[in-house]
């Protein structure tokens, strides 16, 4: 697998999830909806928290929380350096 593997993986599952958001209804009871997507790559543990659902671990989670939360509607980010 090359270093540039799971990025390009990545952009393709985000450019095919895209495709399936905007080819479904936008609005359910007049509310339209939008889709902030951010990727970031690497090592990530997945486990349970304090509740009943799973939870992401690491250093790739968190900025691609974070990199998600500076898109706009209806906007794919990729962080550069992942």
């Amino acid at each position: 697998m090359t270093p540039n593997a799971p990025r390009a993986r990545a952009l393709r599952y985000s450019r095919g999830g895209r495709r399936a958001q905007q080819s479904r209804a936008r609005t359910i009871d007049g509310v339209k909806l939008s889709v902030r997507v951010g990727i970031d790559t690497g090592t990530v543990v997945i486990g349970k928290g304090g509740g009943s659902e799973s939870e992401v671990f690491g250093d790739a989670a968190n900025i691609a929380s974070r990199v998600q939360s500076a898109a706009d509607p209806d906007m794919v980010i990729v962080n550069p350096a992942g």
